[in-house]
Formats: C-alpha cells, sequence, structure tokens
C-alpha cells in the first residue's frame, strides 16, 4: 500500500538546538502547507513557543512525560504517514544520547529528520538518496520524501557506491536508469557512482564539497540482502559524519 506525508512533527526541550529544530520545521510546514504536530518535553515552557504561533490553525500541541526524544518514541502514534524533526548535536566526548539513537533507530519506523545545527530553513535545492537500487522502488517511504520535498522542485542525486575493485557493468547501468525514470515523473534525477571502499567516507567527501546540498536521504531497509550491512555500518556513519540534515527513514 502506498503511504504519502500527511503532516510533520517536531519535539522541544530544553536545547538551542532543539528550538532550531523546531524553527526549520515550522517554516517547512508552512512552506509545504503541512499541518505540523509540536512534541513539548517534561518541563519546556510553552507560553512564548504556543503564542509565536497563535491562530496558526494547522499547528497542534502535546506535551509529553518525556525530557528527551529517546524515551518520546514510545509515547508517539505508530502510523508510518508523518516525519519527525529532532535536533541532535553529537560529539565524540559526550555521545551517550547518540549511542541512545543508535539502538533505537534500528527499531523505529517513523521516519526521522535529524537537524544538527542552528540553521534556518529556505528550500530544498539539492536532495541527496542513498539507496539501494532493487529496494528503491518498493520501499513506501519514497512516497513520504517525494511528498516533503516536492513542493521546492530539488534536483535529485541518487548516490550509489561500490567498492573500489566492482567496475560498472552493464547491468548495473540498465537496473540504474530504471530507477532514475522513477524519479523523473517528479524532480530533475540524476545517477552519481561512487567508488570506494569506505561508503561512509565517499559520501560524506561527496555531500561537503557541495554547498547545495541542504538534505541527505537515506532508507534503512526492513528486508533485503543489504539490511543488516547498511543499518549496522553506515546509517550509523552517516549521522555521525555528515552535518546537513539527515532523514533516517
Amino acid at each position: 500500500m502506498i503511504i504519502h506525508l500527511k503532516f510533520l512533527s517536531v519535539f522541544i526541550d530544553n536545547t538551542p538546538l532543539s528550538y532550531s529544530a523546531f524553527e526549520f520545521a515550522v517554516n517547512l510546514a508552512q512552506i509545504s502547507s503541512l499541518p505540523l504536530e509540536v512534541y513539548l518535553a517534561k518541563g519546556v515552557n510553552s507560553v512564548e513557543i504556543k503564542r509565536r504561533l497563535e491562530g496558526d490553525s494547522k499547528v497542534k500541541f502535546r506535551n509529553v512525560t518525556t525530557t528527551g526524544f529517546i524515551g518520546l518514541f514510545e509515547e508517539l502514534p505508530k502510523e508510518n504517514n508523518y516525519i519527525l524533526l529532532v535536533g541532535l548535536h553529537y560529539s565524540r566526548e559526550k555521545n551517550q544520547l547518540f549511542d541512545k539513537l543508535k539502538k533505537e533507530v534500528e527499531k523505529f519506523e517513523i521516519p526521522l529528520l535529524i537537524i544538527k545545527k542552528e540553521l534556518e530553513f529556505s528550500s530544498f535545492k539539492e536532495v541527496v538518496v542513498c539507496s539501494d537500487f532493487e529496494e528503491m522502488k518498493e520501499d513506501n517511504n519514497f512516497y513520504l520524501l517525494r511528498d516533503l520535498i516536492l513542493p521546492f522542485k530539488p534536483e535529485v542525486k541518487i548516490l550509489h557506491v561500490k567498492p573500489d575493485h566492482e567496475a560498472s557493468t552493464e547491468e548495473h547501468v540498465f537496473e540504474a536508469e530504471k530507477e532514475i525514470n522513477y524519479f523523473q515523473p517528479y524532480f530533475e534525477s540524476k545517477l552519481r557512482t561512487l567508488f570506494s571502499s569506505d561508503i561512509v567516507r565517499a559520501i560524506r567527501h561527496y555531500v561537503h564539497d557541495r554547498e547545495d546540498i541542504n538534505l541527505v536521504a537515506l532508507s534503512k531497509h526492513r528486508h533485503g540482502k543489504l539490511h543488516d550491512f547498511f543499518i549496522t555500518n553506515h546509517t550509523h556513519g552517516i549521522i555521525e559524519n555528515i552535518d546537513r540534515p539527515i532523514l533516517i527513514m
């Protein structure tokens, strides 16, 4: 069954990055014409936040009992038709929260948009999608990504990383072109194949060398041959090493 994006959610706790993620979510929801649900952590002073959006009928506020977004997972609705935005500072010295996230993200079924630094949302100019070609067309999360970025008409780069010792074959090119065509009705799409034995490093260099990339989407498959390999290594590595907003689907 095809699912479509119905609303955005954002979690606010008492951190500056969390408030930045809130502003990001508000602007994104307004431009995308999507309803927004704001989850307020225990102890958050909600008066100014609610006053900021007073009269906006598309915004709903909900109080939760948790103080951090890791604990929020159990309180959220489980339907898979919305995206949750969170602010996450990553520090190699203080990575207890990140360690908890790594454990949770493997089983968390709601797409998670991680904001790693304070920034204002303006548009999606270029979006990088990291996904296995064999899985992409059967992955309903693609429709959530499509609905999220459709108003901005970005250029979509489908990024595929192959080990150095593997050469592109005619079969690989043919399969990749079919997936490019799958994106074409909605966006200008291009395939980029990188050759590297270090997938995370290759993606990081590709993204950080291009200023216009302002969203990296990663599909963590729950089936197929790449699931165990990808989720245990590359999802975690991308969250750690890429500073752009990251959508984990």
